[in-house]
């Protein structure tokens, strides 16, 4: 219903100001290329960090990327660090230059636990894309069936 209301609304902007005299010929379609690229990658972005992880943690439920390269490294930069996502989830008040020492210290406070932690999106991709078909879901895959279930119930 949102879409078609948002539809009706651009496309009766359109035809408004193509009434009122705008020439819609000289308008750079390249300009709406943004409006369609942004969703896109950002949904991409979230299924890598979250899809098929199987902790509720913020931390261990995170694919979480510290740049091994410079490509990765720079495109971090530029998202100030989005995807040292565990700390950013954890402590949201943390600046950016901060997540991937405050990371550090808890792999060294939490040896044992197997922080999912990749060099780039390639390396976290490749282990996301098996979760599209076989898990694709977040968290404690036994927990959720357990809240759904109770949802069904009525509790």
């Amino acid at each position: 219903m949102v879409v078609l209301a948002w539809s009706a609304f651009i496309y009766g902007l359109i035809a408004w100001t193509s009434h009122i005299g705008f020439d819609w010929r000289k308008f750079d379609p390249v300009w709406l290329l943004p409006l369609f690229l942004a969703p896109m990658v950002n949904t991409g972005r979230k299924f890598v960090e979250h899809l098929g992880m199987e902790s509720s943690d913020p931390i261990l439920g995170t694919r979480t990327i510290v740049a091994d390269n410079v490509l990765t490294r720079m495109t971090s930069f530029f998202n100030f660090d989005i995807a040292v996502h565990g700390p950013h989830r954890r402590n949201a008040k943390l600046n950016h230059n901060e997540r991937t020492p405050k990371l550090r210290a808890y792999q060294q406070d939490h040896p044992e636990l197997l922080v999912p932690v990749f060099g780039s999106y390639l390396a976290a991709i490749i282990d996301m894309a098996p979760c599209l078909w076989n898990r694709p879901s977040t968290g404690d895959s036994q927990s959720n069936r357990q809240v759904h279930t109770s949802e069904a119930m009525g509790d």
